[in-house]
């Protein structure tokens, strides 16, 4: 005979506490929309909005601590600034 097992004593599962990247995020995403079910999508969509935002690196500086254009490291010409 199999032992039987409560809801109740199954430890609490939190799918946002495995979410640790932008591919894990994909990843889970893409599954459940195969799924096509909306109650799941909209539990999935919750799960991920429990994450924290991905750190993101902090722009380029310069030695003197100014913030390089973006426009500059992409190789596109930077629009000229009036001097007054």
């Amino acid at each position: 005979m199999t032992k039987r097992i409560k809801i109740s004593d199954l430890p609490d599962f939190d799918a946002a506490e495995y979410l640790n990247s932008e591919e894990d995020i994909a990843a889970y995403l893409t599954t459940v929309i195969e799924e096509n079910d909306p109650a799941l999508l909209a539990a999935a969509l919750g799960d991920i909005a429990r994450q924290p935002p991905p750190t993101r690196a902090s722009p380029p500086k310069h030695a003197d601590g100014a913030i390089v254009d973006p426009a500059a490291l992409s190789g596109l010409p930077t629009p000229a600034r009036g001097d007054g």
